[in-house]
């Protein structure tokens, strides 16, 4: 589907917002939030808007200031905890606009769906297909990853580390771009430029460009591995690269990437793949026969999507 263009308005006001969001004293991030969800074209207006403000700053040698994070909000019956249950039910109850609003909000997208979204400071977010992605209006620099997969550009800010959070642990970004995997397997963390911090509370392993990390929800142990940083989020562009990937990977990706059901039969386990997968603008009978001459395996239908079978004879 085709989005419409933005008009002049639209682009004049996200270039205010880009303007007024610049300046270390903004405050209203909701507002801002409400603005980008009105219409799809606000989004994209303020994307333009934002290249433009870069773009500026770029030749100008102007450095944008970093802004801090919101003051977090403070429910007035927070004040009343030290006093007892009772009066604290009748305080909740009887003020009820004194609770604290629930400012959270999710980007969900089908499989074989793309979708990019750009946060007020910048950040910009690519979801892959099958995706959940949980972010709050009040917490600028935070995002949940529920499920599938995500390529996050972010801007540091030193004073505000941005922060993803994945099943129990937690990345934080040291200035960079990376790509986050979350499915039934566990947990995939690949990083194309600076450095991000797994589990910070935890194992606190770092990982820099051309490093990735594959964990495990049922085990604390972790396996770090290095991965080729042009790779790292290629589905944006219609390819899949890999350096020795298992086969179950491999179809769990096309899957993701195509909203085809991909399996892998166990009779590829243990091979290993390394090279390049084009999606975009392929046939599903190109794409199947691709599959099969670079795989080396047999393609057949199965549960209204594809298996990929061994083929004897063949090695990868």
């Amino acid at each position: 589907m085709t989005l419409p263009v933005p008009d002049d308005a639209t682009l004049d006001a996200a270039a205010l917002w880009v303007a007024r969001s610049r300046d270390p004293a903004f405050a209203d991030w909701a507002g801002l939030m409400a603005w980008l969800e009105a219409h799809p074209t606000h989004n994209a207006a303020y994307e333009a808007a934002l290249d433009t403000h870069d773009a500026a700053g770029a030749v100008t040698g102007a450095v944008p200031t970093p802004r801090p994070l919101p003051a977090p909000r403070r429910s007035a019956w927070r004040r009343y905890a030290i006093g007892s249950l009772a009066a604290a039910i009748a305080v909740a109850v009887a003020v009820p606009s004194l609770m604290p609003a629930d400012t959270t909000y999710r980007i969900a997208t089908a499989p074989g769906q793309q979708v990019q979204r750009t946060l007020p400071d910048g950040t910009r977010i690519a979801l892959n297909g099958g995706t959940t992605l949980t972010l709050d209006r009040s917490q600028p620099r935070w995002a949940r990853l529920d499920r599938g997969e995500a390529v996050f550009a972010v801007v540091h800010d030193p004073l505000a580390p941005f922060e993803v959070a994945t099943g129990q642990v937690v990345i934080r970004d040291v200035g960079t771009t990376f790509n986050i995997q979350r499915d039934a397997r566990g947990l995939r963390v690949a990083v194309a430029e600076g450095e991000v911090l797994y589990d910070p509370a935890g194992v606190a392993v770092a990982l820099n460009a051309g490093r990735s990390l594959r964990a495990s929800d049922s085990s604390r142990l972790v396996e770090v591995s290095d991965v080729d940083a042009g790779a790292v989020g290629a589905w944006r562009s219609g390819r899949l690269l890999y350096r020795s990937a298992d086969y179950a990977t491999v179809a769990a990706d096309i899957a993701r990437s195509t909203g085809r059901p991909v399996f892998a039969d166990p009779s590829t386990s243990g091979r290993r793949f390394t090279g390049g997968i084009t999606l975009r603008g392929t046939p599903p009978a190109v794409l199947k026969r691709q599959l099969e001459a670079l795989l080396g395996v047999k393609v057949v239908p199965s549960g209204g999507g594809w298996r990929l079978m061994a083929n004897d004879g063949a090695a990868h």
